[in-house]
């Protein structure tokens, strides 16, 4: 009984089931533009980083959750992301969608071109670790796009039900970002 209750006050509950699941069904299914939008600006990020041809670039969707995003991203440009997910359900998922799919960062055996990372960090305890990780990751002039809820006095009890540990000012963002070793070209 004890771990039940302590299993509903965590964060995020277990490496297994992503408290949001449902969340992001209704995105999915409710705001069909939004996650399009989101991987347009991932592509304007790659233009604006100089990136070359895009279907030779090596990609990671870091918290991929459900695919979808994956999914936008590979039907826009023709790359298939690789993908990390903690949950089992969500990697399930993406496996069957085709995605190569990893657990942690640390079970990927190549670097990237382009991470991007949309509405997961603020769900991490030691984001800053988080990028540095991802740094790292990164090929030597590699990019990173990051999208985040901003705004810590705009925390309500939605974020808390959906696992958000904190949202982000610019200044927050910027300064954990540089602290992870990046140079930011655009941030907004």
């Amino acid at each position: 009984m004890q771990e039940e209750q302590d299993h509903e006050k965590s964060p995020i509950r277990d490496k297994t089931f992503y408290i949001g699941h449902r969340e992001l069904l209704v995105i999915d299914e409710s705001l069909k533009h939004y996650n399009c939008d989101i991987a347009r600006e991932i592509i304007k990020s790659l233009d604006l980083a100089g990136v070359g041809p895009l279907e030779s670039l090596n990609v990671l969707d870091f918290g991929a959750g459900i695919g979808t995003l994956a999914q936008i991203f590979c039907k826009l440009t023709g790359v298939r992301p690789k993908c990390v997910e903690i949950g089992s359900f969500q990697r399930d998922l993406l496996q069957v969608s085709g995605f190569d799919v990893y657990e942690s960062l640390n079970q990927v055996q190549v670097s990237f071109d382009l991470v991007y990372s949309s509405n997961v960090l603020e769900h991490i305890l030691d984001d800053v670790k988080t990028l540095r990780e991802i740094y790292s990751a990164l090929n030597q002039g590699g990019t990173l796009f990051i999208y985040v809820p901003a705004h810590q006095f705009l925390y309500s009890q939605l974020d808390e039900q959906v696992g958000h540990l904190r949202r982000y000012s610019k200044k927050d963002l910027q300064n954990k970002i540089a602290s992870a070793g990046f140079q930011i070209q655009k941030i907004e």
